[in-house]
């Protein structure tokens, strides 16, 4: 018992000594470093000054370098144990800038310049009804005093003007939108956006009517992984002036990330910044966080419906459960029951329900078949669009046509083209109360198909 106590007692003051000396060595390794100041993620209106080690006495000043300013003192940012960070913010464009870190006697000056302030997301729209719609961009600053001016195209004198609030989605992204009210139906009018130092170019767009008999336009693509074939499916589809809005069917980007993102915005510039957008996730999209941050969609969820005119449109989620009993099957059911009065019923989601290539395990082709063919016969759904298969093709059962339409701009996938052979493509759809004009057409204006679906009266 006794050398059992005497065991313990040496143990315990050993674990002491060892705690001492690695705390003191801890001390020693993690001191300030003057060589760790570093200036990163410079932007159009701040910047970050990070460094390794303890500094929490620092004193942080930044100042013009061409004098016109006093120097200002910049407070710190605790981050963790061994590095600090903090944000320079308050920053005008294209300006030198010095920024001094001062401790216990020791000073280092860095020099930096600040960017241009500009648009780097958008302008885009977002949803749109008779009387409104929603314009959003995204830039990598804050940006205070943001601005959007909005005329009718007939009358340029009659400006109204609306305050931009940024909202942060993640560091050095910063998501700005506001919803333009008070507009006339099916109307056309131009906006820009204003930001200290910069704008926007002039965009057109056209709201909804507030009738069924009203004939319009719309679009529809999918699949637009890959920057430079969608930039050239995009400004096909922006010759156009006459599109109300468009339909992406899925597969927006070829992974989530800020990279990708960025590619999707630049690359459909000119058809988004004039055309309200309404995507549907695909496989590569999931449910990312930035796809609800990024787009405004009716009733903020994965799956939804909306109205246009004599439209129904329907979005369908195939990352989520659509078997029957699941919650989006229940929910279709309902809303086809709610739109049975509407003359026109569209569908559009991800994955083909038809196609003539045998799908691959994570695909449910026959699933989709089995549980929502029956729902879209028995509501009469004139046509369901969808996108994953890189190409053009077309199908029609029992009244229905199922249009695949991934010609957005990504790789050529099936290295073997069907009949159609139209890689990267864009739907052209004329709407009026009589019948649905429908138009496959190529980046070149050459049209790979077209075909009418004439109304059919039906009791409901």
């Amino acid at each position: 018992m006794y050398h059992s106590k005497r065991t313990l007692h040496w143990l315990s003051l050993l674990l002491v000594i060892i705690l001492s000396f690695t705390t003191l060595a801890y001390e020693d390794e993690y001191i300030f470093d003057l060589g760790s100041v570093k200036v990163i993620d410079i932007s159009g209106a701040s910047a970050s000054l990070i460094w390794d080690g303890f500094a929490d006495e620092a004193i942080v000043t930044v100042v013009q370098k061409n004098g016109s300013e006093k120097p200002r003192d910049v407070p710190l940012e605790f981050v963790n144990l061994v590095a600090q960070r903090l944000i320079i913010s308050d920053l005008k464009p294209e300006t030198d800038y010095i920024v001094t870190f001062s401790i216990e006697g020791q000073t280092v000056s860095k020099e930096f310049k600040t960017k241009i302030l500009k648009i780097t997301r958008g302008p885009y729209l977002g949803m749109v009804s008779s009387n409104s719609v929603v314009v959003a961009w995204g830039s990598t600053d804050q940006i205070e005093n943001t601005t959007v001016m909005v005329w009718p195209k007939d009358q340029p004198d009659l400006v109204s003007t609306y305050i931009f609030e940024p909202k942060r989605v993640s560091f050095n992204d910063y998501d700005y939108r506001v919803i333009l009210e008070n507009l006339e139906p099916f109307n056309t009018y131009c906006y820009k956006v204003n930001i200290p130092f910069a704008e926007s170019k002039i965009y057109e767009f056209i709201t909804a009517p507030d009738n069924m008999e009203q004939n319009f336009v719309f679009n529809v693509y999918g699949d637009t992984q890959w920057k430079s074939s969608h930039l050239e499916v995009a400004r096909a589809m922006a010759k156009q002036n006459d599109v109300s809005f468009l339909l992406h069917a899925g597969d927006v980007v070829e992974q989530p990330n800020p990279e990708r993102w960025q590619d999707f915005f630049s690359a459909g510039l000119e058809m988004i910044a004039k055309t309200p957008l309404y995507p549907i996730n695909g496989n590569h999209d999931l449910h990312n966080p930035e796809f609800k941050k990024y787009f405004s969609l009716p009733n903020d969820d994965y799956w939804y419906s909306f109205n246009y005119g004599s439209v129904h449109v329907i979005a369908l989620d195939v990352v989520s459960s659509l078997g029957k009993g699941s919650t989006q099957y229940r929910w279709l059911i309902n809303d086809l029951e709610n739109a049975k009065y509407m003359p026109w019923k569209v569908v559009f989601l991800h994955y083909p329900i038809y196609s003539s290539y045998t799908p691959i395990s994570n695909e449910p082709k026959t699933e989709l078949q089995r549980d929502l063919v029956p729902i879209f016969e028995k509501y009469s759904v004139n046509i369901v669009f969808s996108g994953h298969e890189h190409q053009y093709d077309h199908y029609v059962k029992n009244n229905t046509h199922y249009i695949i339409t991934g010609g957005g701009g990504s790789a050529a996938i099936y290295p073997c083209p069907n009949r159609w052979n139209a890689p990267y493509h864009f739907m052209r759809v004329g709407v009026s109360p009589e019948q649905l004009l429908v138009k496959a057409i190529k980046t070149n204006g050459d049209v790979v198909e077209e075909f009418i679906i004439p109304k059919i009266i039906t009791n409901p």
